[in-house]
């Protein structure tokens, strides 16, 4: 197993403190009577874009180097099985712990479509915002499966020096064009931006970034330029000074998404953080796939829930929401998630 990069645990642990901190400020915004700025709401837009950036880089890695090796479907289906065993057992514990406390309105169909995946896959996410995190979810497990089949695919039909390319064409032009041209993603309120056939060139940009590491290319050659045109492009769309409202809906995942992407080779030059703030950001990082999944469910499910309800105050209501994800997440890491992912079979 390769060495973690702490630059990467750093961008890992950005993200998913940028998703809470959003959904922290919108609700406990709204507890103490204040509404939040669209702009501190949009950080959890940026953090999922840092994530899905993040898996496409590493993912990409994997892949590519199975397809160096010599492509067939048996290395591919252990490369599913170890990233299915890194997210679904947790993911399907953590939905029977919501669907037993906190079913959906809808009834427990809902809960079903959830637990296959397919609650976003073509059409908008619940609207009662059932497990409502785990949209993005959704888009990563259905671009492993369908990015690996076809990187599998153009493999065996073109070769292996031309594989690539034909599967990132596809996966970077279908969502594009979708967006472009379904005049419905042009409205945010009926949430198609978090259905997965329109999302899905999000991981394929860091797919291509993969692709240039592989080969050394510019940007990891001068990391700092290239973090400073990524940040320019997050902050600039986050700011909403890039794009004229006309062309946002449809090129503002991609403005985000690039701009993640082009901080990665900086975040690789970072091998290690020293002390106690380096411990803190490999924890983080361990951690942030449990504290992605549970946070908002403890903050607006039971912490909400409870305060709503007059069971406890507000302060009490933010000990819980801030402080009850970490302790979880420790445990989940620890005791499940660790011990689980020791028992995945090597990729070969």
């Amino acid at each position: 197993m390769s060495p973690r990069n702490a630059g990467l645990d750093l961008v890992r642990a950005i993200a998913v403190l940028m998703v809470m901190v959003s959904h922290w400020a919108n609700n406990m915004g709204y507890w103490y009577g204040v509404t939040a700025p669209r702009q501190v709401f949009s950080l959890g837009a940026i953090g999922v874009d840092l994530f899905f950036a993040l898996s496409g880089f590493l993912i990409g890695r994997i892949l590519l180097t199975m397809i160096d090796r010599g492509p067939t479907w048996g290395s591919l289906g252990v490369f599913l099985i170890r990233r299915w065993l890194r997210t679904l057992p947790l993911y399907w514990i953590w939905l029977a712990v919501i669907a037993v406390l906190w079913p959906p309105a809808a009834g427990y169909r809902e809960v079903w479509m959830t637990a296959l995946l397919l609650q976003n896959f073509a059409w908008p996410m619940p609207a009662d915002y059932f497990f409502s995190v785990s949209w993005s979810l959704t888009v990563e497990e259905w671009f492993y499966i369908g990015f690996g089949v076809t990187l599998l695919s153009t493999a065996m039909i073109f070769g292996r020096r031309h594989a690539l390319w034909p599967a990132l064409l596809l996966f970077l032009g279908v969502p594009l064009a979708l967006r472009i041209f379904v005049p419905a993603y042009a409205s945010w309120s009926n949430g198609l931006w978090q259905t997965v056939v329109y999302r899905l060139d999000g991981i394929a940009y860091g797919i291509l970034l993969a692709q240039l590491w592989r080969r050394n290319g510019w940007l990891f050659r001068h990391p700092t330029f290239s973090l400073a045109l990524g940040l320019c492009l997050i902050f600039g769309d986050w700011a909403g000074v890039l794009l004229p409202q006309r062309l946002w809906p449809t090129l503002t995942d991609i403005i985000k998404i690039v701009g993640a992407v082009l901080c990665l080779p900086a975040a690789m030059r970072l091998r290690t953080i020293p002390s106690w703030q380096g411990w803190i950001i490999a924890r983080l990082s361990a951690q942030s796939y449990a504290l992605y999944l549970m946070h908002e469910t403890i903050l607006v499910d039971l912490a909400q829930g409870l305060y709503f309800r007059r069971v406890i105050d507000r302060p009490l209501a933010v000990i819980i929401a801030v402080v009850l994800p970490f302790v979880l997440s420790w445990l989940s890491f620890s005791y499940f998630e660790k011990p689980l992912l020791a028992r995945r079979p090597p990729q070969g």
